[in-house]
């Protein structure tokens, strides 16, 4: 949560996880689908956007050996 001194609390308010930001140039609609196809299957959640997607894991306690695995997860998917 932000402190701000305002009168609303802020804050990114996500899960615990991972966070992977996509970019893609030209607004590719097929490379789009097909990355979020991929992602899904592995137990992302996408939100796309023109030029990227957004993209959130879930896990309880994220760490740098999961962190790597999940990247192998990841470019395994897209490239096998």
């Amino acid at each position: 949560q932000w402190n701000y001194g305002g009168q609303f609390n802020i804050g990114d308010d996500f899960d615990s996880g991972y966070t992977l930001i996509i970019s893609i140039r030209n607004g590719n609609k097929e490379l789009n689908s097909y990355m979020i196809e991929k992602l899904n299957v592995i137990g992302f959640g996408c939100i796309p956007s023109y030029n990227t997607i957004h993209c959130h894991y879930n896990s309880d306690s994220p760490n740098d050996d999961e962190a790597k695995q999940l990247l192998e997860q990841v470019i395994h998917a897209i490239f096998n």
